[in-house]
């Protein structure tokens, strides 16, 4: 559901997809652009839209002008910004103009994910866009609200593929020899998923590839885990102010960096964890349209510094985003081969929404319910009262309330009761 609210880095995430235009002038009103580096962590946590300035603006699979079209764009269609951009600038020359600016990701009403020229694009208003998230939102939850939501064409299509299990199984052996003690070995297998996969198969089969080399990926991260990095603590302080580092600095970052593993902080530790923009800029478009959906949720949750010293270092409101994202997914793909960690990833958004964590508990002092909390809480209840989310928090609610907003047994028994209702 709301794979792209935030963008951790990757994003956190994902594939680049990009357009270039041919047609139309575009309009005179300026395009607004975003310089990577302008866009600040709170801007990330929203929903963002905009249009193209120009008709036939085309979405590509990569930012680059010959990469391939994903979709072309219909004159005044809106666009879903999804938090990604380039660092690089590209110039593009357009009915005798120059234009200089970075790629955007972007989402299309058609669900088409891809690179978008953004020199020819321009955000809309803040008021329209508060609106046009809002909309979004409730769109988005309808189809949490019926457990059974209809599979879309694209899915319906994707179902009735077969495996090609030829290709498949010589793949795993392929990989099946590479030694989880040579960081190596991720990169080796990345490339040789691009040599035999990419654009010469169907999505289910690149389901398949994408969960064999992520088996390899965990290997290769419990290997590597149990190295010092003794030498790299001053790359947590970038990583506190900057959401990510320089890995240019020796070899040894620059293997990571080629290898998709990345340093990360896990209550103010230093750490190395997966890239898993590098990985899904491989296996994204390639794969499913489910697994596309799992993988952006999942870089939400994993490539967001959200906790520090058992303190939450998003809102309340964000994580109520997160949960209603993780609940979405796991409402609609019960049969989905990784659903058990979809549903831990709920379960653990879930009970930090309901419970807080060690140092930002939800309840005060006086066991009053925090403000920041009850606004979470009455955003699901308001935007989503029909949804079986929207009902379990409508009863915790009216709860509370006649708890005059303090903590109860009755309260605490509530909260079991919701998260035992959502994840299992």
């Amino acid at each position: 559901m709301f794979l792209y609210f935030r963008y951790s880095g990757f994003f956190f995430s994902l594939i680049l997809l990009l357009l270039t235009s041919c047609g139309e002038d575009p309009s005179d009103q300026p395009a607004v652009t975003i310089e990577k580096n302008e866009v600040t962590t709170e801007e990330k946590k929203e929903r963002r839209f905009m249009r193209p300035q120009t008709s036939y603006l085309r979405i590509r699979a990569t930012p680059d002008q010959e990469a391939e079209v994903l979709e072309t764009l219909p004159p005044d269609v809106l666009l879903e910004y999804l938090h990604d951009s380039t660092s690089f600038m590209t110039s593009v020359s357009y009915r005798n103009k120059q234009y200089e600016a970075h790629w955007y990701k972007v989402r299309s009403p058609r669900t088409a994910e891809g690179w978008i020229f953004g020199g020819l694009v321009s955000f809309v208003g803040e008021i329209e866009n508060r609106v046009l998230a809002k909309e979004a939102e409730a769109r988005e939850l309808l189809a949490a609200n019926n457990q059974a939501a209809d599979l879309s064409k694209k899915e319906k299509k994707e179902a009735k593929e077969i495996v090609y299990e030829s290709a498949l199984q010589s793949y795993k052996n392929y990989i099946n020899q590479l030694s989880p003690s040579n960081i190596n070995s991720v990169g080796t297998a990345l490339e040789q998923f691009k040599i035999r996969f990419a654009d010469k198969s169907n999505t289910k089969t690149c389901d398949a590839a994408y969960i064999a080399f992520s088996a390899l990926h965990d290997k290769v991260m419990k290997q590597i885990s149990l190295r010092s990095l003794g030498a790299y603590q001053n790359i947590a302080t970038d990583l506190k102010h900057y959401q990510t580092v320089n890995m240019d600095q020796d070899a040894f970052t620059q293997q990571l960096e080629a290898n998709a593993i990345r340093f990360a902080l896990e209550e103010g530790k230093l750490v190395l964890k997966k890239d898993l923009d590098a990985v899904f800029r491989v296996f994204f478009r390639e794969c499913s349209s489910i697994m596309r959906a799992y993988m952006g949720q999942q870089e939400l949750d994993e490539n967001t510094y959200w906790k520090e010293n058992g303190a939450l270092l998003i809102t309340p409101l964000e994580m109520a985003r997160w949960v209603l994202s993780w609940n979405y997914f796991v409402a609609k793909n019960e049969g989905f081969v990784w659903y058990g960690d979809a549903q831990a990833y709920l379960k653990t958004d879930l009970t930090v929404l309901l419970k807080g964590t060690e140092n930002t508990p939800v309840f005060d002092e006086e066991q009053l319910l925090k403000a920041d909390f009850k606004k979470a809480y009455q955003y699901i209840v308001k935007n989503y009262p029909s949804s079986n989310i929207g009902k379990q928090f409508i009863d915790y609610m009216n709860l509370l309330e006649l708890n005059e907003w303090k903590e109860s047994s009755s309260t605490q028994n509530k909260v079991k009761e919701i998260i035992n209702t959502l994840v299992n």
